[in-house]
């Protein structure tokens, strides 16, 4: 099972959900014992308050694992105070090991990057949005500890292709750690809509891996969603995202 230590993954309930049934409860919970499986060093809180389940608004701490080149980052809705700017998650995943974090711009599909020391565009860096995937580039293997919460209220605004304010119609995302969706079928389903392929970095191959409902995926039979890893979803309309979670 490897160091389970409480810092590994926690999941902490901050905000009651009222008016759950037995049965939502047993699905809530047969979900989360789900990332257990694939997950061993998850810990979970779960408080039942006058019936309901605390899961809505979740607290985090994940060692993500960084590995040399590229990574799809994925931060929480809410990360730790002391993260607001780019510069701040440079600073924080370490000057010494992170060369480069860049952000995807829908309207040309080219990206904004960050080197601390090595220049910048835009020139300050930007602020970190909710929600929103970054690819960061590291010089060796590195864990990243994620900490922060969820903001329920948070609604992602998917850009379609048939927008003038997008190119491709992709969308890097960040899907909340507690997400009842545990496949990128599922995913791909609950947002549903005009939505057409969710793409995944594969680290070994340097390329992306692919799943299109009807339209084929590679791996076959697609892949379980990784808590911190972002990915890249292209839809065909403008429309909004409300991420489902425990």
């Amino acid at each position: 099972m490897g160091d389970c230590g409480p810092e590994r993954f926690q999941l902490r309930g901050s905000r009651a959900g009222h008016g759950f049934r037995f049965g939502s409860l047993l699905k809530a919970f047969s979900g989360l014992v789900g990332k257990l499986l694939v997950f061993p060093c998850l810990a979970i809180v779960l408080l039942l308050v006058a019936g309901g389940l605390v899961a809505s608004e979740m607290g985090f701490k994940v060692r993500y694992q960084l590995t040399a080149g590229k990574n799809y980052l994925a931060l929480p809705y809410r990360p730790k105070p002391s993260l607001v700017t780019v510069r701040d998650l440079f600073e924080d995943i370490g000057t010494a090991q992170a060369q480069i974090i860049n952000r995807h711009r829908k309207d040309t599909d080219a990206f904004d990057y960050y080197s601390f020391g090595g220049g910048s565009f835009p020139p300050n860096g930007w602020t970190l949005e909710p929600g929103e995937g970054l690819v960061v580039q590291v010089g060796d293997d590195h864990q990243y500890r994620l900490v922060g919460s969820h903001d329920s209220a948070t609604a992602i605004d998917l850009v379609g292709a048939d927008s003038a304010a997008s190119v491709s119609g992709s969308n890097y995302i960040a899907v909340p750690y507690h997400t009842t969706a545990q496949s990128v079928r599922e995913l791909f389903e609950e947002i549903g809509g005009s939505i057409q392929l969710i793409n995944r970095y594969n680290r070994q191959t340097e390329g992306f891996d692919y799943y299109s409902f009807g339209g084929g995926s590679f791996p076959p039979n697609g892949w379980d969603l990784v808590p911190g890893e972002a990915y890249i979803v292209k839809v065909g309309q403008d429309q909004t995202w409300n991420p489902s979670h425990y």
